[in-house]
């Protein structure tokens, strides 16, 4: 982890942030920066806020205390002075159960980028992603690692440098585990950036800058 906080555009910076729940606090006091091209893992306890932190980072919640920067500015503005709109993977499916995996990712596609989506494109990835051979089926009707893998599959085609991904890892089994660690590893070695929350050692072959959440929480115990 970046303790150094660093005031260079390339950079993500918190300084001093906190969040509370209700009339708990989940987490304060926290400061690091992260850089463009670089790999971070958050990690803690039960309740110790990863899913907050990363809400936060997004723009998806405001820190009850400190400030959050990013080019410079203050998070007032958001990622409205970014190239792309960060990518952000929620720990829940987000995904419609009646529609296949090809429906599931041409909606999303299309939905983010105003474009139609390249039918090509949109079956390479979910190909990749393992699903060759349920790619019209219902997810309800799919395992919950295929239909994991579904969701995972929109990180072949986001045109995304920052990626932000809670619990990736979740449901899947070791070859997609194998497959992610090197979709991953790609991403960073083009110059993209991944902040990412798992209790799991990642396989990566780049170094990892590591958020224990539990140093940072009131009272250091799972909720």
């Amino acid at each position: 982890m970046h303790q150094t906080i660093h005031e260079d555009d390339n950079y993500l910076i918190c300084r001093s942030v906190g969040s509370h729940y209700d009339d708990r606090q989940i987490f304060s006091n926290l400061s690091f920066s992260v850089p463009s091209g670089s790999l971070t893992q958050i990690y803690g306890a039960n309740g110790s806020g990863k899913s907050t932190l990363l809400r936060l980072l997004v723009g998806l919640r405001k820190p009850d205390q400190g400030e959050i920067s990013w080019q410079g500015d203050l998070w007032r503005s958001g990622w409205n002075g970014a190239l792309t709109l960060p990518f952000f993977l929620d720990h829940h499916l987000s995904a419609h159960e009646q529609l296949s995996p090809r429906e599931n990712l041409i909606a999303w596609h299309t939905l983010h980028t105003n474009e139609v989506s390249n039918s090509i494109s949109i079956n390479d990835a979910l190909i990749k992603a393992g699903l060759k051979q349920v790619l019209d089926e219902p997810l309800r009707q799919l395992s919950f690692g295929q239909k994991r893998r579904a969701v995972l599959a929109r990180l072949l085609i986001t045109t995304s440098s920052w990626w932000f991904l809670d619990e990736p890892f979740n449901g899947l089994d070791q070859a997609a585990q194998q497959w992610l660690c090197t979709l991953l590893d790609s991403h960073v070695e083009k110059g993209g950036t991944v902040i990412l929350t798992s209790h799991s050692k990642i396989a990566v072959k780049h170094s990892i800058d590591k958020i224990d959440l539990t140093k940072y929480c009131q009272d250091n115990t799972h909720v």
